[in-house]
């Protein structure tokens, strides 16, 4: 992001192209989002929301809202799975459901600037 606004290619400081919101797709990117964010001093000023939580994501200024997903759920489902088909089960397979949550703690909540 940073990298791209110094060749002249709209970043996220830049006023017509300024970004309002980021949806990060897990959580690396994430912290490469905050990181981005902290160094132009936009972290107040633009919404962001992670898919999986991010160590200590509720200590920053301000919390990071995220999206968090269920390891544990995850690896129980996928092992019943596993452990089903050893038994012989031969089933059609079918699309399972993990709840997610979402984990509001002020990052995801920041309004746009009108």
């Amino acid at each position: 992001m940073l990298q791209a606004a110094s060749r002249g290619t709209p970043g996220l400081h830049d006023e017509e192209a300024a970004a309002r919101a980021i949806f990060s797709s897990q959580h690396l990117v994430t912290i490469g989002a905050i990181r981005a964010l902290r160094a132009l001093g936009l972290h107040r000023t633009v919404a962001l929301i992670g898919f999986d939580d991010v160590p200590l994501a509720d200590l920053l200024d301000p919390g990071i809202t995220v999206v968090a997903q269920d390891p544990q759920g995850i690896g129980r489902l996928a092992a019943e799975r596993v452990f089903a088909r050893l038994d012989g089960d031969r089933t059609i397979g079918k699309t399972y459901i993990v709840p997610t949550e979402l984990i509001a703690r002020g990052s995801g909540e920041i309004r746009p600037n009108d």
